[in-house]
């Protein structure tokens, strides 16, 4: 991150810096949230599909649905990653409740 790359040596370099490597973080940690929330929404799509596909597409789902789960745990490993190097505790407890909920909504 470039943030990281910045001055630190006086007190208004050190507080810029660290402004920076917050939003930075967030910003590292928005993407994966969403593709963990978007993934757990593809999943219950494709489990849906399966009511209504004929057999012989069933290995195919199977795979779509393992590629989904695949892809949200990337995803929640990622923004869980990122946590702790955040701040705003405001922020870390939203996110940590978006992850319940994408994680839940894919069973």
């Amino acid at each position: 991150m470039a943030a990281f790359k910045l001055p630190k040596s006086a007190d208004s370099e050190k507080a810029e810096r660290a402004r920076a490597i917050e939003a930075a973080s967030k910003r590292a940690t928005s993407v994966p949230m969403e593709t963990a929330e978007l993934s757990a929404e593809v999943a219950n799509i494709i489990s849906n599909l399966r009511e209504i596909t004929i057999p012989l597409a069933a290995p195919d789902l199977a795979v779509a649905l393992d590629l989904a789960g695949t892809a949200q745990r990337a995803a929640v490993e990622n923004v869980r990653a990122n946590l702790p190097s955040i701040r705003d505790q405001e922020f870390v407890d939203g996110v940590e409740r978006r992850l319940a909920r994408a994680v839940t909504s894919d069973k």
